[in-house]
């Protein structure tokens, strides 16, 4: 730390910067490697994660969240109160969201409440008043969607594909532009999830025709050969964006499961085919999810998920709900469960602690 700060928290993680002239509350979180500049203020419910960049002039109010690798430029005003009255205390704090990698410019204003989503950026002096799809490039008052920019920071042509770093995007259901390469592995801390391939076959067969999974499984075909048919057949819907199947690794690249989400639509996702192999811990089975979660959620830009699970499959119906999920209906031989980004943020956030995720 500088001289002439006041840092007051202890929840500061190594390699953050914190110059003159800046104040740090005590409940303040901040992750590694951020660099906070002079003149700065950061109040109590602020959290900050790692890598992020605060300019000079810049304060931090109660409601904020600010994932990894956010910029925010010089003089940024940050609202978190849209009907202020003085001494009027005790009032419920609308959240803020600064996504993962987005950039705010230069004396920009952000509006409680919104949500400036994954690698968005905002104009200089811009009037933030409404959320900002991930990508996006905005500017104006109010700021209003221009076009889109790669994570490199170059704008994207229609096509899709930058010129600059060869990144290619393709546009999900629900509208929101996503990076082809951030589907094709998902990395967390004891397991990865990776989009199958036609070499998977003879694992799927053994894991789904196992007896302790077919209970609850649609019927798989023993033939390792009409299994990667079927594989050839869903990369085709895999590469339009239909639906996704992955593999659940270990850290030494073991496969150890399956996961799948599919019938996505400008609505919601539906999640199945989860399998995970007996005798591992049970962090395996809740970090999948968390994964899984955080893509559709935080990077497809769902808001529901819908989960159709056999009746007698009494651990896993549990094990959703535990993550949030209530019941929808049920019929002969299932029950369908909801959950939204609402009822799942509090258990997705949980285990995220409890499993060293954050």
């Amino acid at each position: 730390m500088k001289p002439y700060n006041d840092v007051q928290s202890r929840h500061i993680g190594s390699g953050t910067q914190i110059w003159q002239y800046t104040v740090v509350l005590p409940e303040a979180t901040i992750g590694r490697n951020c660099n906070i500049n002079a003149h700065c203020f950061v109040e109590n419910d602020v959290r900050l994660g790692d890598r992020v960049t605060v300019k000079c002039g810049v304060y931090l109010w109660d409601g904020i969240e600010i994932q990894d690798d956010v910029f925010i430029g010089p003089n940024t005003t940050f609202i978190n109160d849209l009907f202020p009255r003085s001494k009027n205390h005790g009032k419920s704090i609308p959240r803020t969201l600064l996504g993962k990698g987005c950039s705010i410019g230069a004396n920009s204003t952000v509006l409680a409440g919104v949500t400036v989503g994954r690698y968005a950026m905002v104009g200089a002096a811009s009037l933030v008043s409404g959320d900002v799809p991930p990508f996006a490039l905005v500017y104006g008052s109010p700021a209003r969607v221009r076009g889109y920019v790669c994570k490199c920071g170059a704008k994207l042509p229609d096509t899709w594909a930058c010129g600059d770093c060869s990144r290619e995007y393709f546009l999900s259901p629900r509208g929101v532009l996503q990076d082809k390469a951030d589907m094709k592995r998902l990395a967390g801390k004891h397991v990865s999830l990776r989009l199958v391939e036609i070499d998977d076959a003879e694992f799927i067969v053994g894991l789904r025709n196992n007896e302790r999974s077919r209970r609850f499984l649609s019927e798989t075909s023993t033939s390792v050969e009409a299994q990667r048919r079927w594989i050839s057949a869903y990369k085709l819907r895999e590469a339009q964006g239909e639906e996704f199947y992955y593999v659940i690794e270990l850290p030494d690249g073991r496969p150890v499961g399956l996961i799948r989400i599919y019938d996505l639509t400008p609505e919601f996702f539906s999640g199945g085919s989860w399998i995970i192999e007996a005798g591992h811990p049970h962090h395996i089975a809740v970090e999948t999810v968390v994964l899984l979660y955080d893509l559709c959620f935080d990077q497809l830009g769902y808001r529901q998920v819908l989960l159709q699970v056999v009746k007698e499959n009494r651990s896993v119906i549990k094990f959703h709900q535990r993550f949030g999920a209530v019941l929808d209906r049920e019929d002969e031989g299932h029950v369908y469960l909801i959950n939204t980004l609402e009822t799942m943020a509090g258990p997705r956030r949980k285990f995220k602690e409890l499993l060293g995720l954050n």
